[in-house]
Formats: structure tokens, C-alpha cells, sequence
């Protein structure tokens, strides 16, 4: 009779169970349906949106809804296809419902936040207390030494740092030498660089950003030396060794002119060579008879006092002017193999 007793519980525990699994796979079922519609309601009423992002809308739609269209396609099939639909619907749903209900209470923030009793601190901005310290800076008591500071009858000296200071500024660090160069004529904008090899009397390789860039230089022409196109032309050795000489190894100055562009077409970049005592390289080379003023296509910005520079040295007869040498002319003399 006891064990009667004890079948007819278990059974009735076991009928409880499942009326309630029943219940809640019902409504997790039902759930999920109406949401199924909800979302096929959705997709019907935004046809604009369809044409306006058809991709965007639709991969949105399957991702959120391919559980609901899952569902369908086992319902729709039928037989053992509806079960599994069924089985695996209510499976998720209480799974979803486990994690709900089991998950873990956030931690409150607010205990991180209350550490403004800390920003209260500013008390220790009072310290102003030590600024109040100029007491000390009222040294200028000893400041007033300024018999001290008229020392600067010693940095009259300019009349030492004349062309002594000047030639050997160019062994020295752009550091040291942009000060005193600057007040003469370079650019301020001019970007001092240090000459790695001088190829021509127009063209250099110097070191700007860690590279070996090659400067072609604005407004001047020399007689060929390398151009394996061309054969050595008059006087073009002797401007070659000249540029060496005023160039090898000294720190130049680079300034850029907006009308000739950066660069030519064989990738060297176009500029105007500043020495560290002043003078602009390019119209050296010109004054001195060693270079033809050279305009490319547009007039560029020291076209005029070039051009006056080589009407000078023509007049003179210097260096590729005179008639002992090319006469103007820098004529093939040596051809190459």
C-alpha cells in the first residue's frame, strides 16, 4: 500500500512537470512566433528602405531573424522536421530564460565615482602658500649686477666672427652657424642640409631626412662632365672642380621655388643652393663665369639678378666668356666611349 501510495505521487509530481514544461515551451513558442511576425511586418512596411539599402537592411533582417526563418523552414517541412523545430525552439528558449534569470548582478560603479573625495584635494592647492616663495625671486637685487652683463662689449667682437668665423662655420653644426647666417640673406624657411657629393657644377647629393637626395639647382647650366649622352664640354671640369671647392663637405641651405615645382623629370629635386657665408651658390657659378643663367620654362624668382650676373661676366670676359677659353659657347671637346 505504501508503495501504491509512492507510484501515485511520483505520477502526480511527473504530470505537474510536464503541464509545466508544456506551459513554458507554449510560451516561449508563442513568443517567439508573434516576434516572427513582428519582424515579416517589418519587412513588409519598408519597401523604401529595401531600395535605398537593399544589402544593408536585408543582412540586418537574416541576422537578427535567422532563428525565427529556421524555425519555419523545420515547421513548414512537417513530420520530424516540425518536431526538431519545436524541441530545438523551446531548448533555446530556456537557455535565453537561464541566463536571464542566473546571470550575475552588475558590480555598482557609483563606489568608483564617490572618489571625488579624493579631487577634494584641492586643498593641497593651497600649497600657493610655497608659490608665495617670490620673496626668493626678489634676487633681482642680485640681478641688478648687470655690470656683469655689459660683457657684451666682448660680443662687439663681431669684427672677429668676419670671414674666419663665416669659413669655418661650415665645419661646424647647423647649430651653431643658422644663428649667425641668418641675419644675413638665407631664407628663413631655407632647410640647411650637409653635401654628401658634388656630381657637377649644378648638381649635388645631399642628406635631407636620412636620404640621399639629389639637387638639381634652379636657374643655372653648366658645361657637361658625366651626361653619358653628351661628351665633356668646354670648361665643364673646371666648374666641377670649382663647385667641389666651395662645396664638399660644407652644410648648405635649401630653398624651394613654388613657380618651378619640386621636382624635374628626372626625379631630382629642384632648389636654390645657400652657402653658410651668405651667398647663393647658384649665382656664384654664374658671377664668376663658371655657369649660363638657365631658364627652364617660367621665370623664377632670382631670374633678373642672375641675368645680370652673366651680362657682368660676359662683359668681362671671366671664365667660359673669355676668348682664351669657350668664348661663350660650351662646345664638345672630349668625346666619351
Amino acid at each position: 500500500m505504501y508503495n501504491n501510495r509512492n507510484y501515485r505521487n511520483n505520477t502526480q509530481n511527473t504530470g505537474i512537470g510536464c503541464c509545466l514544461f508544456g506551459l513554458v515551451a507554449s510560451v516561449i513558442g508563442g513568443v517567439g512566433y508573434v516576434l516572427y511576425r513582428c519582424f515579416q511586418l517589418l519587412w513588409q512596411m519598408m519597401p523604401w528602405a529595401i531600395k535605398m539599402m537593399p544589402w544593408a537592411i536585408k543582412g540586418l533582417y537574416y541576422i537578427i531573424a535567422w532563428p525565427f526563418l529556421a524555425f519555419e523552414y523545420g515547421w513548414n517541412r512537417g513530420g520530424y522536421w516540425r518536431i526538431a523545430a519545436v524541441v530545438t525552439a523551446t531548448f533555446s528558449g530556456m537557455v535565453m530564460l537561464v541566463a536571464v534569470l542566473t546571470a550575475p548582478t552588475p558590480t555598482p560603479k557609483p563606489i568608483a565615482t564617490t572618489a571625488p573625495i579624493a579631487t577634494t584635494a584641492p586643498i593641497t592647492t593651497t600649497a600657493p602658500i610655497a608659490t608665495t616663495a617670490p620673496i626668493a625671486t626678489t634676487a633681482p637685487i642680485a640681478t641688478t649686477a648687470p655690470v656683469a652683463t655689459t660683457a657684451p662689449v666682448a660680443t662687439t667682437a663681431p669684427v672677429a666672427t668676419t670671414a674666419p668665423v663665416a669659413t669655418q662655420a661650415i665645419e661646424k653644426p647647423t647649430q651653431e652657424i643658422s644663428p649667425i647666417i641668418q641675419s644675413a640673406t638665407i631664407p628663413q624657411d631655407a632647410i640647411a642640409v650637409p653635401v654628401i657629393k658634388v656630381t657637377d657644377g649644378d648638381t649635388i647629393h645631399v642628406r635631407l631626412d636620412g636620404k640621399n637626395v639629389t639637387i638639381r639647382m634652379i636657374g643655372i647650366d653648366t658645361p657637361e662632365t658625366v651626361d653619358p649622352r653628351k661628351p665633356v664640354q668646354c670648361f665643364g671640369k673646371e666648374a666641377s672642380n670649382h663647385a667641389r671647392q666651395l662645396l664638399n663637405g660644407a652644410t648648405v641651405y635649401l630653398e624651394q621655388d613654388a613657380s618651378q615645382g619640386d621636382y624635374d623629370k628626372y626625379n631630382r629635386l629642384l632648389s636654390y643652393v645657400w652657402m653658410s657665408d651668405g651667398r647663393l651658390f647658384n649665382q656664384v657659378m654664374i658671377a664668376e663665369g663658371y655657369a649660363f643663367e638657365y631658364t627652364y620654362n617660367l621665370p623664377y624668382k632670382y631670374q633678373s639678378q642672375f641675368k645680370d650676373a652673366q651680362r657682368n661676366a660676359r662683359n668681362q670676359q671671366i671664365g667660359l666668356w673669355s676668348l682664351t677659353t669657350c668664348n661663350g659657347v660650351a662646345s664638345d671637346i672630349t668625346p666619351l666611349p
